[in-house]
């Protein structure tokens, strides 16, 4: 069927998907012959390479060479911003207004503890109207709560100069990273990570030692309220 209608030259809608079989295959045999003649592959995570090797790749052919930061951005000076004087517990969230990155589940977790001593910044990337969308959706979330606030993204070199500033950096993310960068970065400016348990994040972060990690289904801030994983 996938075959005849592609000959037909029928496509999109549900031509696609009545092609979806034929197509599938197609790109699993495309990347097998790419495999094949290719000498390494460079991957930056565990579970890249994990992944290569369950669709066949020789674990032979795999190369893990993880993220890094260039040196020069840990030779900033100067906080952005003063230290707090609040006595509170200052979370930082660098990275895009997107639903895959979590800071919605930093403001549920915040709104849900309306007595903890926390303040959550987030520092976030909105080049897209639907990453401007759903930033003002987070921002009604927060419901006028003036432990949450908003900030626009910061230059990557004064990255690590701001985390000097704050207890923790959240990386909440409902997706498989590769790095993140923004964990290198807190780990140089000597602050522990609130993360997910998923993906790189989890290959990054020790619990207990250098961070936190929760549930990637769950809110990273909830892990400040000691209910991170035993």
């Amino acid at each position: 069927m996938g075959k005849l209608i592609g000959m037909l030259g029928r496509s999109g809608g549900p031509w696609t998907a009545l092609r979806m079989t034929e197509l599938v295959e197609l790109r699993h045999a495309a990347f097998r012959t790419l495999m094949r003649e290719v000498d390494q592959t460079v991957v930056v995570c565990n579970w890249a390479a994990e992944l290569l090797v369950r669709n066949g790749v020789p674990a032979h052919k795999i190369t893990l060479s993880r993220h890094g930061l260039p040196r020069t951005w840990s030779n900033s000076a100067g906080p952005v911003h003063p230290p707090s004087t609040t006595g509170r517990l200052r979370i930082a969230f660098l990275g895009r207004f997107d639903a895959t990155k979590g800071p919605d589940l930093l403001v549920r977790a915040l709104r849900g503890l309306p007595d903890a001593p926390l303040e959550v910044h987030l520092y976030g990337v909105d080049q897209s109207a639907a990453a401007r969308a759903y930033r003002v959706q987070v921002e009604r979330l927060a419901g006028g709560d003036r432990r949450a606030k908003f900030y626009p993204p910061v230059p990557n070199e004064r990255v690590i100069p701001l985390l000097h500033e704050y207890d923790l950096v959240a990386v909440p993310s409902r997706w498989l990273e590769t790095g993140p960068l923004v964990v290198l970065e807190a780990f140089a400016a000597g602050v522990p990570v609130l993360g997910s348990d998923l993906g790189g994040i989890a290959e990054l972060v020790e619990h207990g030692v250098n961070g936190l990690l929760v549930p990637a289904s769950r809110s990273a801030a909830a892990a400040a309220d000691g209910r991170g994983r035993s």
